[in-house]
């Protein structure tokens, strides 16, 4: 190529980009969309109402897919002999979900903050020497880590325990 000379477009692709131009704004190209499932979209048809989980007791709309899932999911759990799902656990109203999440950030930041001071008081307790009732305090916070969700508690003793070795092993040199 030389000077200002441009490059020749690929036949296939004009054709893609006229085609594109020609359609852009057609609205019959949209009419009647197929969903992934094959089916066409059509709004949802509420079939009953359940109470909202939350603590309100707004009765909340529920559509005909929603009752289909909830009885294929109890299905399920009575053929493991499990207890099944309570409607009136399900749903939350618009007002209790916004307020959920207005509040989950808060819940989350208590939570790293509960483990945070787990991780801390479990890091003391390992480094005194071991008795009875430290044992049992560890535990009693190896517990309270793993019913806060900690990803890998086994894993952070495993560390505890190399990171205490290794200061053992330097003070003595």
């Amino acid at each position: 190529m030389s000077g200002g000379a441009r490059p020749e477009i690929d036949p296939e692709v004009a054709a893609d980009l006229a085609l594109r131009a020609s359609s852009q704004f057609d609205t019959d190209r949209t009419r009647g969309a197929v969903g992934v499932s094959g089916a066409r979209w059509s709004p949802p048809k509420f079939v009953t109402q359940w109470p909202c989980r939350g603590k309100c007791g707004v009765l909340v709309d529920v559509d005909e897919f929603t009752v289909e899932v909830f009885a294929k999911f109890n299905r399920v759990l009575r053929q493991r002999d499990e207890q099944p799902l309570d409607a009136s656990a399900i749903v939350f109203c618009d007002a209790c979900r916004d307020q959920g999440k207005a509040l989950a950030a808060q819940r989350n930041r208590q939570k790293v903050d509960a483990i945070g001071n787990a991780i801390r008081e479990l890091k003391e307790l390992a480094a005194q020497p071991e008795t009875p009732r430290s044992l049992e305090q560890q535990r009693d916070i190896l517990m309270k880590l793993r019913k806060h969700g900690h990803p890998d508690v086994d894993g952070l003793v495993l560390a505890i325990r190399e990171s205490l070795s290794a200061k053992k092993k330097g003070r003595t040199v």
